[in-house]
């Protein structure tokens, strides 16, 4: 049976730094997205080792896609890193519509995607794209943090449930990352929300991670951590002594 990893909102960011990490070291992946020319400006650097299947992961029926398509293959690694932080606005002025938006991309897909896949899942991992925003009420982003928490409560569920069926699910939390999610932060009115100030002071003093160390933190907690270690807690790229372990130029 042909095994493969699987990455969702890979067409750019810290999806496709993951994905060129696995590509790299020798892993067959799938990305899927939205866009598909940024899934193939993903695939340009590893042809060979990444296919590309355009979907919409909200959508039940681009789901299904995606299952058809692991039919007969075994997944190692399932990354659930597509996700949006939604229109900028108080919990107040917040429409229908967009909430469900945001809780259909950050909260379902991942949830129902796994659920779908984990027949192809034994002996896999799964890894949830985290956020210091699970944690955080931060103003104006309320969609957001709600969804972060709701997916990390869902790694916190699939880590007691799924133990039987020995498949590991992790957490990380990747820090205040360059991706284009961090463009569109810095697109928001400052004069409504002067909290976001700090978001364009980290960009312009260089301050923000890389998609490149967040992959490399991503595939050593995939193919370096053993299963204990894997699911124990929610990893923080920013605490802990375990960058000794990863942070080098070693993928």
């Amino acid at each position: 049976m042909d095994r493969i990893s699987i990455v969702t909102g890979g067409g750019s960011g810290i999806g496709r730094a993951i994905c060129h990490a696995l590509a790299k070291n020798n892993h067959r992946v799938l990305i899927v997205g939205r866009r598909e020319e940024k899934l193939k400006e993903t695939q340009k650097a590893f042809p060979t080792k990444i296919d590309i299947l355009t979907a919409d992961i909200s959508e039940t029926g681009d789901r299904l896609k995606i299952v058809e398509y692991c039919a007969k293959k075994k997944i190692q690694f399932l990354v659930h890193n597509g996700g949006i932080i939604g229109k900028i606005t108080n919990l107040e002025e917040l429409e229908l519509s967009e909430w469900r938006k945001v809780m259909a991309i950050n909260v379902e897909a991942p949830l129902f995607l796994t659920q779908s896949l984990l027949p192809n899942l034994q002996d896999g991992r799964i890894l949830n794209i985290s956020s210091g925003a699970a944690h955080f009420a931060i103003k104006g982003w309320g969609a957001y943090c709600t969804s972060k928490a709701a997916l990390f409560m869902i790694y916190q569920l699939l880590n007691v449930e799924l133990t039987e069926k020995n498949i590991k699910i992790a957490s990380l939390r990747p820090g205040i990352v360059d991706t284009e999610m961090q463009g569109f932060i810095r697109e928001a009115d400052i004069k409504k929300m002067p909290h976001l100030q700090k978001f364009h002071d980290l960009y312009h003093e260089g301050e923000m991670e890389s998609s490149d160390r967040v992959a490399r933190f991503a595939y050593w907690l995939l193919t370096e951590t053993n299963e204990g270690e894997f699911s124990e807690k929610e990893w923080d790229i920013r605490e802990g002594d375990h960058s000794a372990k990863w942070d080098k130029d070693k993928i």
